[in-house]
This record gives C-alpha cells, sequence and structure tokens, in this order.
C-alpha cells in the first residue's frame, strides 16, 4: 500500500481537490521516468509501481516537497530519500557512485526494498557478513543492468534475487565459498570436468592482466564435452554415473558466488567497480556441442538463471578463435542471452598463440582498451 512506502495514510491523497489525470489509462501501469535526471521523478515512479495512479503521484510529491522546504516534519518519503542519497555519499562505497543521478536512484532504490529485507529478515548482521551481496556495491549491479536505470525495475530484479536466495540457501555457499574461494566441494569434480574453465587468477597477476576495471577469466567452450553432460543429466542423479540438473546449477552458484565475492574485494581495494574479461576460448568447438536437448535442458535455465542473479559481472566477453560454425551457434545462443550481454562481446580471429597467451601476454586487456567498446565480429 501507499502507506507502506510513504508512511502516511492513503486519506491523504483523498483531500487533494484536483481531477485526477487520464485515471481510465493510467490505472495500476508504473510510469517511467528513467530518462529524468530529478529526484521528484524518481520518486513518481517509485509511487506509481505501487498502484499510485499517475496525477495523484505527481501532486503528493510536489505538496511534499514544498512542506519539506518548508521545514514541515509530515514529509517523511522527501526526508527520507534525501537521508539515504546522503548516506550514499557519505558511506563506504560513496567513491562508486558515478553520478548525483545515479545516486537518487540507488536511493530510491534502497528504499523500495526496505521490506523486503523486514520480510526475509535480512537483519544488519547478515548485511555485514555478506556486504558483496547485500551491500551498495550489489545494488549498483543491479542498477546498471540496464542503461535507463530505472530504480523501479532494479528494485524488482534485486527483490527476485534475493527471495532466490533464500528459496535455494544460496547465502550457506556463500559463506562456504568465503572459505575455499573458487574451490566448489569434491562432489561437483565431474562436472568441472566436462566444462573446463580458469577463474581463480591471484590477486598480483590479476593486476598485471587487467584493465583499471577488469580481472580476467578463460572459459575452454571449445573443449566442453556437453554431449557426456546432457547424457549425464538425462540419466540423472539416481543411477550410476548420472547428475542431476540440480547439482550442476549448483557448482555454478558457487562459480558466480565466487566471481562476486572476488569481484567485491577487488573493488575494494582499486576503489573502483570492477567486472570480469571473459575469454571463452572456441578453439575446436563443433555443433555437437549444441544438440536440441543441450540446449533446450541446460543451456536454457543455466543461462536463465546466471543472468537474472549474477548481472553486470562481465564487462567484456571475448570469443577467441571462433570456427566456421559460429555464425550457427551465435543465431543459437543471442535469443536466450539479454541484449546488454550481446553488447559486450568482441570476436578474436587471426591471433598467433593459443588462448594463454592471449591472456596472459596482456594482449586481451590491450585490446579491450583498444577497441573502446566496439563489436569487431
Amino acid at each position: 500500500s501507499l502507506s507502506d512506502l510513504t508512511g502516511k495514510p492513503l486519506r491523504r491523497l483523498r483531500r487533494f481537490k484536483r481531477k485526477r489525470i487520464d485515471e481510465a489509462d493510467h490505472g495500476h501501469l508504473p510510469i517511467q521516468h528513467s530518462h529524468s535526471l530529478d529526484t521528484d521523478s524518481i520518486w513518481i515512479s517509485s509511487l506509481t509501481h505501487r498502484g499510485v495512479r499517475d496525477g495523484e503521484a505527481q501532486l503528493y510529491v510536489e505538496q511534499s516537497r514544498e512542506e519539506a522546504d518548508e521545514g514541515e516534519k509530515s514529509s517523511p518519503d522527501v526526508w527520507q530519500l534525501e537521508e539515504t542519497k546522503l548516506a550514499i555519499r557519505n558511506g563506504e562505497y560513496g567513491w562508486a557512485i558515478a553520478n548525483e543521478i545515479e545516486e537518487a536512484r540507488l536511493a530510491a532504490m534502497k528504499l523500495l526494498l526496505q521490506d523486503d529485507f523486514d520480510r526475509l529478515d535480512i537483519d544488519q548482521q547478515r548485511i555485514e557478513a555478506f556486504q558483496d551481496v547485500y551491500g551498495d556495491l550489489r545494488l549498483l549491479r543491479f542498477l546498471r543492468k540496464d542503461k535507463q536505470q530505472d530504480a523501479v525495475s532494479a528494485a524488482t530484479r534485486y527483490r527476485a534475487f534475493i527471495q532466490w536466495r533464500m528459496d535455494n540457501n544460496v547465502d550457506s555457499i556463500r559463506a562456504a565459498v568465503e572459505r575455499k574461494l573458487f574451490e566448489p566441494p569434491a562432489k561437483f569434480d565431474n562436472i568441472a570436468q566436462l566444462v573446463p574453465s580458469k577463474l581463480n587468477f591471484h590477486t598480483e597477476l590479476a593486476s598485471l592482466l587487467s584493465t583499471k576495471d577488469t580481472v580476467p577469466a578463460i572459459l575452454y567452450v571449445g573443449n566442453w564435452n556437453t554431449s557426456q553432460l546432457t547424457k549425464k543429466i538425462r540419466l540423472g542423479a539416481d543411477n550410476d554415473g548420472g547428475i542431476a540438473m540440480d547439482d550442476f546449477l549448483e557448482y555454478w552458484i558457487y562459480i558466480y558466488e565466487s566471481i562476486h565475492l572476488y569481484l567485491y574485494m577487488e573493488s575494494i581495494a582499486r576503489r573502483h567497480m570492477v567486472y570480469v574479461d571473459e575469454a571463452c576460448d572456441l578453439t575446436g568447438m563443433s555443433l555437437r556441442q549444441f544438440s536440441p536437448v543441450f540446449v533446450t535442458t541446460i543451456l536454457k535455465p543455466w543461462l536463465r538463471m546466471t543472468q537474472l542473479n549474477y548481472p553486470e559481472t562481465t564487462r567484456r566477453i571475448f570469443f577467441f578463435n571462433p570456427p566456421a560454425i559460429m555464425n550457427y551457434a551465435w543465431n543459437i545462443v543471442t535469443p536466450m542471452a539479454s541484449p546488454g550481454t550481446v553488447a559486450k562481446v568482441r570476436f578474436c580471429r587471426g591471433y598467433e598463440g593459443n588462448i594463454e597467451d592471449f591472456v596472459l601476454s596482456g594482449d586481451m586487456a590491450r585490446m579491450a582498451q583498444e577497441r573502446g567498446g566496439k563489436n569487431k565480429r
């Protein structure tokens, strides 16, 4: 209800005598003000998202702003938003905020999530223990997922994320990751062998290979045995040699929880938001890796889980040594990937050396800087 959001009873809106604006058309649809730069527009967007009609929301915010300017104490919504902005600016992660616009949007996002934190018993102790999950830096990744940085949409995505964590007990995995970074339990060794990668670069090495805001990672996609993986998952965990789909997804939760804890630590050390520059070695990739069963039953839910719950992990994705069948594979994968993810892809052809040379020589970092974000397919 509106009372939950603003601390004011709904009857205050009923005192307004102005005719409702487009009442029939704007019923319960959230209005998009993401192009606007001011706090009031962000707050109007928040109100309309909660079911307040556009005209009423506009009038409510205008009156609240007037009362706040006059020093009255009857506008906790405006004061609370301004206080949250100030806390962000002067807080531990104030350096990560790009500008005042982003600061206001992050503040609105945090206020929208207060009830959810209370409902899920995410108290200050849990927030302090898992700052990489519940702190401002992770919230910023959800906010930056789309260019518009709409606070309401970002809060909706993050709300689903924390509910997913509670439903799947992901915080217990996060606690285990802190003890053994990039080392999932031994029960996942059979999965790791089927989808080989190199993610655990030491900090000292990463600093030599990275751009200012990235760390490197290698996925040996051309060596992924997707046919065997598909066979084992179809066999199921109840049969000898089989793998449960839930175990496959849990393995990747361990990996992504490790990645984001590492990114958090690197961001704190550099005082700059850090992302992954991902190098996908496509050497040896074949059509057999993209069977319809693998795509629909494994790849699709896998990508969905990672994109919904771990946004803004990568800065760039390098497809190294793409084979002739790349166009076919690309047409399969792109409908399942978000536009933001697709825009991060770079194609690297004709490199003299292997994937390790590409990363360890620093050529990947140099290429990232030279290409200036352009997609060189």
